[in-house]
């Protein structure tokens, strides 16, 4: 559809603005995903599989924690971009600085768009008030007897931990958190069966649990359904949430067109579902400390790796597409916890981060 077309274009001129690397140049988008990608590489499991605790990155100036695809790209520790610590030696009279050397991190969030469309262009016809979602994300609505298309673009800022910043004296950068619980934020891991029974209580959500082997969601019947009998409760958790965030993307929650359309298996919008729904399972997994494998003998196979990994390349061939898959698995990560965009790190705003 040339509102899809549309959106493309936009989302990939303004998402190819430049970041020189030593031997190319690379895209805001490429520099996301080769740094998700680079941590699983160095780590040898997803991000957000730490022995001893789960990811918590937070931004040192707003004492807010990062989330969505921040959280998984982010290490544990407090970051600052290079402006937030020059304001501070401003306001301080201190002079710390970076150690040469040091690793910065890309943090991302979403600038929205909004074009006027032509009435021929639109794929369905709408009154006043009324909206529907593209196949790239984005939402088409009316207002005032006219036609928009609104979407989100990828955007980012570089960070550093603080942990890496020294003064002229060899002091250390005050810490927020500290490894003795002693610091300023004290934080603490959700409770994965707490977080799937309030998001059922709220959402209305069907649920059962059958010894059959299979696990689903059905929109027909705003089912989920989970095999009973497995012989880890990481993996349940893990399965649970996939299903659970397929089910936040019904016509009566956050309405995402590969749940209400489904072109079924192999198709652009399943395939879109799938990674959005593996995303939003595999943030949910940081947040409850759950580790997220299957272990089969002495195999063991990460299922958010394999998830992600057999769409990564999809993503690539589509890359004007990841700023929406990104974008809707946040939301849906935080429908399921019941809090708001503003409460975190990292929305649709162009702040500094």
């Amino acid at each position: 559809m040339l509102i899809d077309a549309i959106i493309g274009v936009v989302t990939y001129y303004m998402g190819r603005f430049l970041v020189m690397t030593e031997k190319k140049k690379k895209t805001a988008i490429d520099v996301v995903i080769d740094s998700f990608l680079k941590r699983v590489q160095q780590d040898g499991i997803m991000p957000w599989q730490n022995p001893h605790k789960f990811g918590v990155s937070i931004n040192w100036v707003s004492k807010k924690m990062y989330r969505g695809i921040n959280r998984i790209i982010l290490p544990n520790g407090e970051y600052m971009t290079k402006n937030q610590l020059n304001k501070y030696n401003e306001e301080h009279g201190t002079d710390f600085k970076f150690q040469k050397g040091i690793e910065w991190f890309p943090v991302v969030f979403y600038s929205e768009v909004t074009t006027q469309v032509k009435p021929e262009d639109v794929e369905i016809p709408l009154k006043d008030g009324e909206s529907y979602q593209t196949s790239r994300g984005g939402t088409v609505f009316k207002k005032d007897g006219k036609y928009y298309t609104k979407f989100f673009v990828l955007k980012y800022s570089l960070v550093a931990d603080v942990r890496h910043f020294k003064d002229s004296e060899g002091n250390s950068f005050p810490r927020r958190i500290k490894e003795d619980g002693t610091g300023e934020l004290v934080l603490s891991k959700e409770d994965p069966e707490r977080v799937i029974g309030n998001y059922l209580r709220r959402s209305g959500v069907k649920y059962e649990e059958v010894n059959d082997g299979r696990s689903f969601y059905r929109p027909s019947e705003d089912l989920v359904h989970v095999n009973k009998s497995y012989k880890w409760a990481d993996a349940k958790y893990s399965v649970t949430f996939h299903e659970l965030a397929h089910s936040t993307g019904h016509a009566k929650r956050l309405d995402r067109i590969g749940v209400t359309m489904s072109d079924g298996f192999a198709g652009a919008r399943y395939s879109v579902e799938e990674c959005i729904a593996e995303m939003t399972a595999a943030l949910l997994c940081q947040e409850t400390g759950i580790s997220d494998f299957v272990t089969s003998g002495t195999l063991k196979e990460n299922n958010s790796v394999a998830y992600v990994q057999n769409w990564s390349k999809s993503i690539r061939d589509f890359d004007s597409k990841l700023p929406s898959i990104c974008k809707q698995a946040e939301q849906a990560y935080l429908y399921i916890l019941g809090e708001d965009e503003d409460s975190q790190v990292g929305g649709s705003s162009t702040t500094e981060r």
